[in-house]
């Protein structure tokens, strides 16, 4: 008898999106595309639940682009990836386009704050900073979230807003008489916190690829910091170095 695969039945996430989430994890191991995988009935059969339940899941996985079905002969992984390719231009939007995919974005909060140590010390500011969250989907599928944080004086002069919070915020702010020239970045591992674990469709705990970010002027004042989250199963960074340019640097 098949192992049965146990759920969750107190959590207030429901049970199609727990059997999502276990599925997601079985994708991202899967050793073969070729190699068919679950059918309805044997999902039925692992996780105890009715076939709506499981339709609900696979049905959200073969239009989130990472199942796809073939006619008589089943459903097979696709492992569809996100990739983000960090250059100079952050153009992140226009990529997903030419990938033939749209980027929407929603906002999850906005506000202004007083500063932490950490933004008294990045800032060199007292002043209250702006603080917002955004979740950006590519069609049903949370792609990244993301958080900025702004001082007073940059939000200002940018004439900042929720409207420029929904769009390139680097493009907002390259209008600035002293925009950002430089970035500072680290990528790292994280798991996810309840707010990343609901915005982006997975379990509390799951790994998330991590950028943390910081943008100066050509003087070196520090003007926007933050990070972006993605799940670690379905997206990656692409990062092109000129070597050429750092050979005559060194020369």
């Amino acid at each position: 008898m098949e192992t049965l695969w146990e759920l969750d039945r107190d959590s207030s996430l429901p049970l199609y999106l727990q059997i999502r989430q276990r599925l997601l994890a079985e994708i991202a191991s899967w050793p073969d595309p070729e190699q068919r995988f679950y059918s309805d009935d044997e999902l039925v059969n692992r996780f105890g639940v009715s076939k709506m339940t499981v339709r609900q899941s696979m049905n959200r996985l073969v239009e989130e682009g990472m199942l796809t079905r073939r006619r008589a002969r089943g459903t097979f992984v696709s492992k569809r990836v996100f990739e983000e390719r960090l250059s100079p231009r952050l153009d992140i939007g226009a990529q997903y386009e030419a990938a033939g995919a749209t980027q929407e974005i929603r906002l999850l909060s906005f506000a202004w704050g007083e500063p932490t140590a950490a933004d008294r010390a990045l800032f060199d500011s007292a002043l209250p900073v702006l603080r917002l969250s955004r979740v950006r989907s590519v069609g049903e599928t949370p792609v990244a979230v993301d958080r900025r944080c702004m001082p007073q004086a940059v939000a200002e002069a940018a004439g900042f807003d929720q409207k420029a919070a929904v769009g390139s915020i680097i493009g907002h702010l390259r209008a600035l008489p002293a925009p950002p020239v430089t970035a500072d970045w680290v990528i790292m591992m994280r798991t996810a916190g309840l707010e990343e674990a609901n915005a982006l469709w997975v379990a509390r705990g799951s790994p998330l690829l991590v950028r943390q970010m910081i943008y100066r002027t050509a003087g070196g004042t520090a003007i926007l910091g933050g990070e972006t989250m993605h799940a670690a199963h379905a997206a990656r960074y692409r990062v092109t170095l000129d070597l050429d340019q750092g050979r005559e640097e060194e020369n």
